[in-house]
């Protein structure tokens, strides 16, 4: 019986839940936004109410009119002014502007209703009347009640959505903006009122959750990460699912708490499972309909003199500065560590890490735990900490591989709230810890701890900022520094190349947890006693909006981005005291953070970067040179011959519900060869390539690859193996120069490279391959252009460069000749017999340009509705009689050319 009442405690906690996960829910279908911000939202809702009925002995039934209208006010408001102007931006920035959004309200209400944290105790707006639902399970009136609600709300919103304009509308806008508004709906006036409906549910939950939590800042802000995972069991769609969500994770936390008595298990176990689900139901790879969005900027990874003029500036203030001054001098090093950790896993690679404050919190613990229970030396146990936190960072990062975007945003925000329950916050773990001294830091006779020798230990610090910023430089610079950013950019095309997307993805992590926990572990050892308050969850979100402001891609923005930080000597100049004005500081960075991200989302680093590149050229009266006419030299260097490679499929089949995409097929290719693939669209062709280069498995049939079955094996697999591919849609790796994407490709980087390139970057100079696939494509005049500078023509040039620079054996084609016009596709053509000629390239050419396909290829493969019609010489198919009455139509034929022409056509 005390399970069951368990369980109906916590279905009035989950029915909380569920109504602000539905409010999730509302904004993303009606802005495709996850609004990290409802739980501030939920938050300032909960005290807007309680002040009015309470302070101010309003009726609750007015009082929650007034906290509902002005809640949606701050909804609309917050769409038109921060998500509304950011609507073209990439996902991760309007992901960091609710952050902010998040951090400015929750600030707003520590520094006028809740000053110094106070938690009060408020009445439920329901009765609290005791109820007996058996002869031993009794339950007060206001959980059913919140239960009901819950339903009510979801029932309610399933009803407006399915039977309302304004749910078509909101649906309409969910799936393509343009063609909603090209029915007459308003994608603002949608986006407005779905932040302004979602902001007032958020009001409803917290005003639910405040009888049974208490009014806090913290804990109602921090509903939203169950209210995520409730969110995310509905894919951000299903009402019915997150409502079903919601209710399930607040009954096993009830249940948790009750029978589970190490603290912590109620909150993060719900969690835990969610990253479960949610990484078994991911992919190591983003599907073809993901689009590559744009990236914040990286800087170059040159180390120049302005480096050293600020370590030397940085050495002279620490010697220089009196006593009172190093703390915050050493508290700005110390964050700047914490930064720099972000630029690896978020701005190298393009994994937003909610936890890498959570992660220096391990590595402070691991040292006392290491210092006090073990009496391990400080010197020693700093190392050993970080040593101790890498498994933590190989499960993060093994998250990391199998979700993106705003799902790992999730992931890592709910393991950050599970590690600190389980470790940083757990008194249990804490009791013998706390206010014990961990051992001085020195290293034999040198003292090097804070407090006894404070400029020694601001100078440790300065170094170990000094060599972890020029490890990241180098790091940049090198071959893993490509591969870093092939993989942020578009992790479809670094596979196609070989690289392994899951191994960059741990390795980010990894080494951005040793970065933060060993910030952690000198912030310990800092004040040799153990206190671990500062290692909030809310730090890492602050962090990360300290890292935009800098510029999250760039080592400089790790320091810039300390500006405005709470006790730095940024901070301390602002006001006078690096503590007392925390509030104003966190108030005014989460300000910045909205403005530059309006403004200038790359950061003030990168902004101060091109305008120093523009100085520069004026002062040396040098401009780019504008890009000429394209012409392709359409002949390759000195050959590479390939070793002998055979591709081929044997019944393969691919299935999209009960639609056949590809039926049986048969193929073979070898080198030496072009086979090209024709037929209308929807015939298959980029279905064949998708399941020959492993990014689609089949339902049926094997794909064999010299020999060997590679069925099962993914794309950057089957590229060891001697195959690469090119994308209709190009994929091209825009945060990487024309010759650093060639180059990318014909990379062979051991697995001891990812430990090297952080001491010395290899670089050696491009190979004639490379040079020669470049100067063969018409790209020698641009090689230190990025991609998105280039004309179309040159962009699809570039795509086949790349995968011509390679040292496959067999390579897929998929539409070169897009972009092309006259002359040139001509040129393409005489390249890709060079290929096979030359170098002993065998090519599979899907093109819709029929007259290259015949005069190029020694093969042609027809198909239709995901079969083939037709295969062999071009001479025989392009007079096969199903051919032209399914692909070619009533043609006009010349026996002696190889033109196909459309009867009618001029």
């Amino acid at each position: 019986m005390e399970l069951i009442q368990f369980a109906i405690l916590g279905l009035g906690l989950g029915a909380v839940y569920a109504v602000l996960a539905e409010s999730v829910v509302v904004v993303y279908k009606g802005s495709g936004v996850l609004n990290f911000a409802a739980g501030a939202q939920a938050m300032l809702g909960a005290f807007l109410f309680y002040r009015l009925r309470d302070d101010y002995e309003i009726p609750g039934v007015l009082a929650l009119a007034i906290t509902l209208l002005a809640m949606g006010a701050v909804g609309a408001v917050t769409y038109q002014l921060v998500i509304r102007p950011l609507r073209s931006a990439p996902a991760t920035s309007r992901l960091v502007a609710t952050l902010a959004v998040m951090t400015l309200m929750l600030q707003v209400v520590d520094m006028t209703w809740a000053k110094g944290g106070t938690v009060l105790s408020v009445r439920s707006p329901f009765p609290e009347t005791q109820l007996t639902i058996a002869s031993s399970i009794s339950v007060t009136a206001d959980r059913l009640l919140f239960v009901l609600t819950g339903i009510l709300a979801c029932f309610v919103l399933v009803m407006i959505e399915r039977h309302t304009r304004l749910g078509l509308a909101t649906r309409a806008v969910a799936e393509n903006r343009l063609v909603a508004a090209s029915m007459g709906w308003s994608p603002d006036a949608i986006g407005n009122l779905t932040w302004a409906s979602g902001a007032a549910l958020a009001a409803v939950a917290g005003i639910l959750t405040a009888p049974l939590s208490g009014l806090s800042t913290g804990t109602l802000t921090f509903l939203v990460v169950p209210a995520l995972a409730a969110a995310l069991t509905g894919g951000f769609r299903s009402l019915p699912l997150t409502l079903a969500g919601g209710l399930m994770i607040g009954i096993a936390q009830s249940e948790l708490t009750r029978y589970v008595s190490t603290p912590g298990w109620g909150t993060a176990a719900p969690l835990l499972l969610v990253v479960v689900v949610l990484t078994v139901r991911g992919s190591n790879l983003p599907s073809q309909d993901d689009v590559s969005e744009r990236r914040p900027s990286v800087g170059s990874g040159r180390v120049g003199w302005p480096a050293v003029a600020g370590f030397a500036a940085a050495l002279t203030l620490i010697v220089a500065a009196p006593v009172s001054a190093l703390d915050s001098i050493t508290a700005t090093l110390l964050l700047t560590i914490i930064l720099l950790s972000i630029v690896i896993v978020t701005g190298y690679s393009g994994q937003l890490s909610l936890a890498q404050m959570t992660i220096a919190g391990l590595g402070a613990y691991f040292t006392a735990v290491l210092s006090i229970e073990a009496d391990v030396p400080t010197a020693l146990a700093i190392p050993l900490a970080v040593a101790l936190c890498i498994p933590v960072s190989l499960l993060i990062g093994i998250v990391a591989a199998r979700s993106r975007g705003a799902s790992l945003a999730i992931s890592t925000l709910g393991l950050a709230v599970a590690i600190d329950a389980l470790v940083i916050a757990n008194p249990q773990r804490l009791s013998a810890l706390v206010g014990q001294q961990i051992g001085p830091l020195a290293v034999g006779e040198l003292r090097l701890d804070a407090v006894n020798h404070p400029t020694a230990f601001a100078v440790l610090v300065l170094l170990v900022v000094t060599v972890i910023a020029v490890v990241m430089s180098n790091l940049r610079r090198g071959a893993t520094g490509r591969r870093l950013l092939a993989v942020r950019a578009n992790e479809r095309a670094a596979a196609s190349l070989g690289v392994s997307v899951v191994s960059v993805k741990i390795y980010a992590f990894c080494l951005a947890a040793c970065v933060a926990a060993g910030a952690g572990a000198l912030m310990e050892a800092r004040v040799e006693t153990t206190d671990l308050t500062g290692f909030t969850v809310f730090g890492s979100i602050t962090a990360i909006l300290n890292t935009t402001i800098g510029g999250v891609g760039w080592v400089s923005g790790a320091l810039v981005g300390t500006t405005g930080a709470p006790g730095t000597v940024q901070a301390q100049i602002l006001t006078g005291d690096g503590s007392g004005g925390s509030g104003w500081m966190v108030l005014i960075g989460a300000f910045v953070v909205l403005v530059i991200i309006l403004c200038s989302p790359d950061g003030i680093s990168a902004l101060i970067s091109a305008q120093a590149t523009t100085l520069r050229q004026r002062l040396h009266m040098t401009h780019r040179h504008q890009l000429t006419p394209l012409a392709l030299e359409s002949t390759l260097g000195s050959p590479a011959v390939r070793p002998p490679v055979t591709l081929t499929a044997k019944a393969v089949g691919v299935r999209f519900g009960g639609v056949a995409a590809l039926d049986d097929i048969d193929i073979v290719l070898t080198t030496g060869e072009i086979v090209g693939v024709i037929g209308p669209n929807g015939a298959g062709k980029s279905t064949l390539i998708d399941t020959l280069s492993g990014f689609r498995r089949p339902n049926s049939g094997r794909v064999i690859l010299n020999g060997k079955d590679v069925t099962r094996l993914g794309p950057a697999a089957r590229t060891h193996h001697g195959l690469v591919r090119s994308f209709q849609q190009l994929e091209l790796f825009e945060d990487l120069t024309v010759m650093e994407n060639v180059r990318l490709a014909a990379d062979h980087t051991p697995w001891w490279r990812y430990a090297t390139d952080l001491l010395r970057p290899a670089n050696r100079p491009p190979s004639t391959q490379v040079l020669s696939v470049i100067t063969a494509c018409g790209l020698n005049a641009v090689t230190d252009r990025l991609p998105r500078e280039l004309d179309y023509g040159r962009r699809h040039l570039l795509s086949i460069a790349r995968a011509c620079a390679s040292d496959a054996s067999l390579i897929l084609l998929d539409e070169p000749a897009a972009g092309l016009q006259g002359a040139d596709r001509a040129r393409l053509g005489q390249l890709l017999r060079d290929l096979t000629r030359n170098w002993g390239v065998g090519l599979l050419l899907v093109e819709h340009d029929i007259d290259l396909v015949f005069r190029t290829c020694d093969r042609v493969i027809v198909m239709d509705f995901g079969r083939i019609i037709a295969s062999g010489p071009p001479a025989e198919v392009r007079l096969d009689a199903r051919v032209i009455e399914a692909y070619l139509g009533k043609t006009e034929i010349s026996v002696d050319s190889v033109s196909v022409r459309k009867a009618g056509e001029e």
